[in-house]
């Protein structure tokens, strides 16, 4: 979808793309997107970035590659990070883990 337009995307962009592949159960999309962002229009993703991808993939409930993406990100993880696990885990009841 990106790649088809002449616009040069941005966090902004990359932000809208990855929430609607949560809402729309595209996880590995989303994902694909993310890593996009970097290997393709060398953008560094800032927490929003983050805290959206860690949604797509709590929200399909894929809880513990959450957690091991946050793991594994290259900045201390903030609140949105933390907001976009909490939630989801309340729905699936993994609220102690």
């Amino acid at each position: 979808m990106v790649r088809e337009s002449d616009v040069k995307p941005d966090q902004v962009t990359f932000v809208a793309l990855i929430f609607a592949c949560s809402h729309a159960g595209l996880v590995e999309e989303g994902l694909t997107y993310f890593k996009e962002m970097d290997t393709e229009y060398g953008i560094t993703p800032l927490e929003k970035i983050y805290g959206s991808v860690v949604y797509l993939l709590a929200r399909a409930g894929r809880l513990d590659e959450a957690k091991s993406f946050i793991a594994a990100m290259s900045k201390k993880p903030g609140p949105s990070v933390w907001g976009a696990l909490l939630g989801p885990c309340k729905i699936y009841k993994e609220i102690s883990k």
